[in-house]
């Protein structure tokens, strides 16, 4: 299951990027790559909990643009 939704990332990602979906690529993609963890059951929870943690604030970080611009573009 976990080497399928791995499979099931990668193809989502480069269909996404193909159709120049690059944010929904990485999230979608991120989301599987997390999902497969989850299902795999390795490593602590603690570690799952905060890399789930930190995809949420890239995501929101880059994803909203009133936020992206305040605190991305305005300091580039």
């Amino acid at each position: 299951m976990t080497l399928a939704l791995l499979i099931l990332a990668a193809i989502v990602f480069v269909t996404l990027v193909y159709l120049g979906r690059g944010y929904a690529a990485w999230v979608v993609a991120l989301g599987l790559v997390l999902a497969g963890w989850l299902v795999a059951g390795g490593g602590s929870q603690a570690a799952f909990a905060v890399a789930v943690g930190v995809a949420l604030v890239l995501a929101g970080l880059f994803g909203i643009p009133a936020v992206r611009r305040l605190v991305i573009s305005k300091r580039l």
